[in-house]
């Protein structure tokens, strides 16, 4: 027990093969992470627990490797950092050891605790949200390109509901409108879901400005036709309205082909989703053959979209200039 707990504390040395251990354990748990992700999804959560406490020994091991190699401990901060973190702790289980030790200062090990603490807190809130990032207009006025969501990952999906799902090994925002055993139908624009129409009222333009947006440059379609660079792109915006008093923001970009679809009952396992972009999301009303998602096995489905995190007009989250300060934190109807 006090050995495990010796692996937590800034306080004593460590040898070169423990520093190289903890990088090497820290690594397998980092690529077992990404394999599980890949394989299946909803079950990476539960590893990202282990990852912080691999991120945690990795630190204070590389500190107390520097007390022994004389050194300030402080520098093991540099483990923290992604990719170059590890090649920095090999760096440190290297170091020539010296008979000279170093104690953590009182107020880098303050430090050092409260960095703990972040990381227990930031891997344990991965268990049950998580974030995304939107890089598709799908989902327009809801969310914009840009948007970090929050996503609760308890799989679930009620109707009205935005929620994240993955789909080709992509994540995506959509809106869930019918379940398994609901009958739904669009009908000139209208969404009928067991043979009750939900109510659409005007509720005035959206307006944004013709450019590229996102890290994929998308440009947006528009109601007022094709527009030059700068140019003010619109479109109508409605609000939907469900018998149960759920609501949000719809567009409406033109009269056409996608404002029809079936009738069709919803199979067994799966949801109908729809984008709130509704002339310009490739969402159940297409199948796979144009690249729509067809109908969405629940399995496929993360959860729902809780609220927005942060946003960027830019082409990375980094550009925090182009931050929209006015999104953060918002709710998501």
């Amino acid at each position: 027990m006090q050995a495990a707990l010796g692996l937590f504390r800034f306080r004593g040395t460590a040898t070169s093969l423990q520093a190289f251990a903890s990088a090497l354990f820290y690594v397998v748990v980092l690529i077992s992470l990404n394999v599980v992700m890949n394989i299946a999804p909803t079950l990476g959560r539960y590893v990202f627990p282990i990852l912080g406490l691999a991120t945690i020994s990795m630190l204070t091991t590389s500190a107390r490797r520097l007390h022994h190699a004389g050194r300030s401990g402080r520098l093991a901060a540099l483990t923290l950092v992604p990719i170059l973190g590890v090649l920095v702790a090999c760096v440190i289980a290297f170091l020539p050891q010296r008979r000279a030790q170093l104690n953590a200062h009182l107020g880098a090990r303050i430090t050092g605790y409260l960095a703990i603490a972040f990381i227990l807190l930031l891997t344990l809130w991965r268990v049950w949200w998580a974030p995304f990032w939107v890089v598709l207009d799908n989902m327009k006025p809801t969310l914009l390109v840009g948007d970090v969501v929050i996503a609760a990952l308890d799989g679930a999906a009620m109707r009205g509901q935005a929620v994240v799902l993955r789909s080709n090994g992509q994540v995506v925002v959509q809106r869930v409108i019918g379940l398994a055993g609901d009958r739904v139908a669009v009908t000139a624009g209208q969404v009928i879901v067991n043979d009750t129409p939900l109510l659409q009222f005007s509720n005035g333009r959206f307006d944004e400005v013709m450019g590229p947006q996102g890290p994929d440059a998308i440009r947006p379609r528009c109601e007022n036709g094709v527009v030059g660079a700068g140019a003010i792109c619109n479109a109508s915006r409605l609000r939907e309205v469900w018998p149960t008093g759920a609501q949000y923001q719809i567009l409406n970009i033109e009269d056409g082909f996608a404002d029809n679809f079936g009738p069709a009952t919803v199979p067994a396992d799966t949801v109908f989703l729809l984008g709130d972009n509704r002339d310009n999301a490739l969402d159940s009303r297409y199948d796979a053959r144009v690249k729509g998602l067809g109908f969405v096995p629940l399995a496929d489905v993360v959860g729902p979209v809780r609220r927005i995190l942060i946003s960027s007009s830019g082409s990375s989250l980094l550009e925090f200039w182009n931050w929209r300060w006015g999104r953060v934190l918002g709710a998501v109807d």
